[in-house]
C-alpha cells in the first residue's frame, strides 16, 4: 500500500504533513486484490466509480470485514474517509471506521435501525438518528482528543462528500480511560448483498501535534 504524506484541513483540525497519512486507490488496476493491505476479514477489492478507484469490500463471505491502515497511533488521532454502499430490498449494510486498532473505537452507521453509533471493543456506547442515503457517498471523521479536565473526548461526524463540514459532531461522548494503541481501520458488512466501497482515508496521529 502506497502512503503519502499530504497537508490536509477538514473544518478546525489542520495535520502537518509529518503527521498525516492519505491512503487511495489509483495505482491498482481495477478488480485486483492488493496483496498488500492489513485485512483484518472479508474480501476487498479494487472497483471502479465513474473512472476513480476505489476499496470494494465484496459481499461475499457475509462477515464483519475490516481493514488497518497506516502507523500504530496512541492518544489522540483521526481518521476521516469517505464510504458508499446500497440497500437491496428491505436488507441494508453496515458500515464505519474506527482508531486504536480492532478493539478501539469505531464510528459506525447501522441503517436497520436509523442509527449513528459509537462502538467500544465489539460494544455501543453510544447511538444517535441518522437517516442514511442509499448509493450516495458520504464523508466520515472520527476524532478523539484529550480535554483541559483531562478527560477523553470522542466525536463522530458524517456528511455528504463535496458537501460543507458540519461545526459540531453528530455525536460525541467522554471517557475518563485514555484509548489504547493501535492503526486505524475501516469496517463494513454487507447484509444487503452488494460492495461497500471506500475512499480518500485520511489518518492523523495528533498526539504528535500537541506534543510539539
Amino acid at each position: 500500500m502506497a502512503i503519502v504524506t499530504v497537508a490536509h484541513a477538514i473544518g478546525s483540525a489542520v495535520a502537518d504533513e509529518a503527521t498525516t497519512e492519505k491512503f487511495d486507490f489509483e495505482q491498482y488496476e481495477a478488480g485486483t486484490e492488493p496483496d498488500d493491505l492489513f485485512v483484518i476479514e472479508g474480501t476487498f477489492k479494487i472497483g471502479d466509480d465513474d473512472g476513480n478507484k476505489v476499496l470494494e469490500l465484496e459481499p461475499l463471505p457475509l462477515s464483519e470485514s475490516g481493514v488497518i491502515f497506516g502507523k500504530s497511533l496512541k492518544g489522540a488521532a483521526a481518521v476521516t474517509a469517505d464510504l458508499k454502499a446500497s440497500k437491496r430490498r428491505r436488507s441494508t449494510p453496515r458500515f464505519g471506521i474506527g482508531l486504536h486498532g480492532i478493539s478501539g473505537y469505531r464510528l459506525r452507521v447501522v441503517p436497520a435501525t436509523s442509527k449513528l453509533e459509537l462502538v467500544k471493543s465489539e460494544e455501543v456506547v453510544k447511538s444517535v438518528e441518522y437517516k442514511w442515503t442509499s448509493d450516495e457517498w458520504l464523508t466520515m471523521r472520527l476524532t478523539i482528543d484529550a480535554n483541559a479536565d483531562g478527560k477523553w473526548v470522542i466525536s463522530g461526524w458524517v456528511w455528504p462528500r463535496g458537501g460543507e463540514v458540519p461545526k459540531e459532531p453528530a455525536i460525541t461522548m467522554q471517557s475518563e480511560d485514555k484509548p489504547g494503541q493501535g492503526k486505524a481501520s475501516i469496517w463494513g458488512t454487507p447484509y444487503s448483498g452488494t460492495p461497500i466501497s471506500f475512499d480518500n482515508i485520511v489518518i492523523e496521529n495528533r498526539e504528535a501535534e500537541e506534543s510539539k
